[in-house]
């Protein structure tokens, strides 16, 4: 089930770049009886300029014939209702004398008459609909049904005739503020299509980035079959896993939610649910290990690859070793391995202090930032007090500091204008280590040290170091090269450099 929206000039204003963190498309209302909605048009182009599909509405009016609210919808939406469909909506109203199952039919078909492509839907209630129509039912149960029930039930009642909904609006008590709208509440729906399908028909590439939560709870959350302490557990997800949200209870102490890529689905206390960093839509976050996230999308027209893993959860070593990381990394059986230090080529040293599991390769005395790992496990950044640590790699200069950006704007001069594959370390305030790796001139790409220390800071982070570039540049997870290395080989293939230090990431058991 896929999560939608429906707005009308009830809701004024709507910020549809906001919106679309929410909620994967929106039905706007087109109009009623006679009327226009006021705000329709300017919610139809702002949907188009942000990309948001939508679908459209009409509110069934019954003091108005019904064959000029078909024709007057019709010329509203100019032909075109949105990729989301046309529905029109029968509910109840002020009293007309347009008022029969027949004339409903009458405006329906009067709609298809003049759009012969465009499959009409229904939008009703259950009690409301049999009322009035009965046993006359079978015109309109061959059309799609956008049933309206306002519950936390797994499933809504139908209206007789149909046996599935196409869309179910379960709350008109949706977070306003949240959606992007001016309203307080906005109207909450689903889509009934599972994630893949409804990216598939529509060729959407990725769901809301605002729906995606981590699970808090140690060591599990319970996933139950309804909002309730004393329901039934369906099963449980774990810390640090990303689920997706689907619908919320009437005071949004619970979440519905899918795990498991849509093989568990059930309702969570919300407390022990966080949103997740990521704002982009086309962003892919997973959960590759306990205590690990991993997203991957683009910023500044290029790839990124970022790592965020809770100390607790992995042991970090640094390898004084002159190889290929995602050889190393594969050989010592670590989960996640990326490039050291800048280093020398000439020596072959790196520029840094250097100490690996205790074993000093290498002391400076300038202040260079390092990634500081002790013997217990414990992290941080620092050029202060690294001797004596069980593994420290250094970097060139600090990118982020106190959360706000070191690097000049404006700055002048290739340091800071040139783009290239970067290779960043940090911290995220919640303390997990952030690793980041942006793909370089390979592809024709790259980020000043500018753009990369403000993706970090857009992912939380609170201290970060410059840890080298260009061809030295790789991700490299369970021994597969993800990134794409900037040297180039004898047949123009990207390759990965050989360098004299490779930071590895292991999973505890």
């Amino acid at each position: 089930m896929i999560p939608i929206n429906d707005i009308s000039h009830h809701q004024e204003t709507c910020d549809f770049k906001k919106l679309k963190t929410m909620s994967y498309g929106v039905i706007l209302k087109a109009g009623q009886g006679s009327k226009v909605d006021e705000k329709f048009k300017e919610f139809r182009d702002d949907a188009i300029q942000e990309e948001v599909i939508f679908g459209t509405y009409w509110f069934y009016d019954e003091s108005y014939k019904p064959k000029d609210q078909a024709r007057l919808w019709v010329e509203t939406i100019e032909d075109d209702p949105g990729v989301l469909g046309a529905w029109l909506d029968l509910e109840r109203w002020e009293p007309g004398p347009y008022n029969t199952w027949e004339h409903w039919k009458e405006c329906m078909e009067e709609f298809e008459a003049l759009l012969p492509n465009v499959k009409l839907g229904v939008y009703t209630r259950r009690n409301y609909f049999n009322d009035k129509v009965g046993n006359n039912f079978a015109y309109f149960a061959t059309h799609p049904l956008w049933v309206a029930f306002y519950s936390t039930d797994p499933q809504p009642p139908l209206p007789t005739g149909w046996n599935e909904w196409t869309i179910w609006q379960y709350s008109k008590t949706g977070d306003g503020k949240a959606h992007g709208v001016k309203s307080e509440a906005i109207d909450m729906d689903l889509y009934n299509l599972d994630s893949a399908a409804f990216k598939g028909r529509f060729g959407l590439v990725m769901g809301p980035s605002g729906n995606k939560y981590r699970v808090t709870a140690d060591p599990t959350l319970k996933v139950r079959a309804a909002p309730d302490m004393n329901s039934e557990i369906l099963g449980r997800v774990e810390r640090e896993e990303i689920v997706e949200k689907v619908r919320e209870n009437e005071d949004r102490t619970w979440l519905y939610v899918i795990a498991r890529d849509g093989t568990l689905k059930g309702w969570c206390s919300a407390q022990w649910l966080e949103p997740v960093e990521a704002q982009n839509l086309n962003d892919r976050i997973t959960t590759p290990a306990d205590g690990v996230t991993r997203i991957e999308g683009e910023r500044y027209g290029t790839k990124f690859y970022l790592t965020m893993c809770k100390p607790s959860k992995v042991r970090i070593e640094v390898v004084h070793q002159d190889g290929r990381p995602s050889l190393i990394g594969r050989d010592r059986g670590a989960k996640f391995a990326f490039n050291g230090d800048d280093w020398n080529k000439n020596t072959r040293k790196v520029k840094g202090t250097e100490i690996c599991n205790g074993v000093v390769h290498q002391k400076r005395t300038q202040s260079e930032p390092s990634l500081i790992v002790t013997q217990n496990g414990s992290v941080s950044i620092g050029h202060k007090n690294v001797q004596g640590q069980w593994n420290v790699t250094s970097g060139l200069r600090y990118l982020v500091e106190g959360g706000v950006n070191k690097i000049p704007a404006n700055g002048t001069g290739p340091k800071y204008t040139e783009k290239h594959a970067r290779s960043v370390r940090g911290l995220h305030a919640d303390g997990r280590i952030m690793f980041l790796t942006v793909d370089g001139h390979f592809v024709h790409r790259g980020m000043t040290l500018w753009e990369a220390a403000e993706l970090m800071l857009e992912f939380g982070c609170v201290i970060a170091f410059d840890g080298g570039g260009g061809g030295d540049s790789v991700d490299v997870v369970d021994g597969v090269i993800v990134s794409v290395p900037d040297d180039e080989g004898p047949n123009g293939e990207p390759v990965e450099r050989k360098v004299p230090q490779t930071i590895l990431v292991f999973t505890r058991e």
